[in-house]
């Protein structure tokens, strides 16, 4: 069953690629720019108007009415997540009791956390959701779009690829094994009645063979109408890049050069951007479909 997130977040700026990140992991979200619209939507739930599974503060400035809104919180004893940015100071932080995490581990976190507090029968994962996605992007446009990238990790690296290509991101589950196929196809899948190509990321880039686990995740992506698979170690966050924070990737004689679109500066960090199109050009999907 879907969860249902309520996210309080003063910054709306911030909130967009947030929702975007938890609705690509097939969470359901409310958000309230407010204390006190945080508290009304906290008063539904007490009512059974509606049900929240989890709340995630991602701003906290130590007001009277925050303080309220922490109070309501610990009445319901619902599991609260505070999302600790880089600029968020340390007396700011609301709660011992609530956990703390960092954007790129945010999602890992709310699956701990949803997954403790829910009971699960075995090979079930919250990222799994199973009857439907949640595709209403209302609040991002195409235009708004620009600029974002889904980013994850590959043998400690991160990399990213732009978020108008991402369908949803999904748990790591039996994958049908197909003769005759490339190395790194490793399979098919059958995705609610559509049965798409796997692509282990790795063994395309010629990384080093890692177990999957219980972080290891499946970015479905969409690309000239074709629907594929790509086996990451795991998602980290929704960010936007802008263009002049993008240098063109360093020279290099590796066949896999015309792969990246670009290196994205992100504070001191560097993120190496992926042209999916480019990487997914060779691969003969309509084949591995019917295979």
């Amino acid at each position: 069953m879907k969860k249902t997130i309520l996210i309080y977040d003063p910054h709306c700026e911030q909130v967009k690629p947030l929702i975007v990140m938890l609705q690509l992991a097939n969470m359901s979200c409310t958000y309230a720019s407010t204390a006190p619209e945080a508290m009304n939507w906290l008063a539904a739930h007490r009512l059974q108007v509606m049900t929240f599974d989890l709340v995630l503060l991602c701003s906290f400035h130590q007001t009277e009415l925050e303080h309220q809104l922490l109070m309501d919180l610990q009445a319901l004893a619902l599991p609260v997540v505070f999302l600790q940015r880089e600029d968020t100071l340390s007396k700011n932080v609301p709660d011992k009791k609530s956990i703390t995490c960092y954007p790129d581990d945010l999602l890992d976190c709310l699956n701990d956390c949803l997954t403790s507090t829910t009971h699960l029968s075995q090979g079930d994962s919250i990222m799994t959701a199973p009857e439907e996605v949640n595709r209403d992007l209302s609040l991002i446009d195409e235009d708004s779009m620009e600029g974002m990238y889904l980013t994850f990790d590959l043998a400690s690296e991160g990399y990213g690829l732009e978020i108008r290509h991402v369908i949803e991101i999904i748990g790591i589950q039996p994958i049908t094994a197909v003769p005759d196929l490339p190395d790194h196809v490793i399979g098919v899948l059958n995705l609610r009645g559509k049965v798409i190509p796997i692509i282990d990321v790795r063994r395309r880039f010629g990384l080093p063979h890692r177990d999957h686990d219980d972080r290891t995740c499946i970015v479905v992506v969409n690309v000239n109408e074709n629907s594929v698979g790509l086996v990451v170690d795991k998602v980290s966050e929704v960010i936007t890049i802008p263009a002049n924070e993008i240098e063109p990737p360093p020279g290099t004689n590796r066949n896999g050069k015309h792969y990246i679109a670009g290196m994205g500066k992100i504070g001191q960090q560097v993120k190496i951007l992926l042209d999916i199109e480019a990487l997914l050009e060779d691969e003969d999907l309509d084949d591995v479909e019917a295979a």
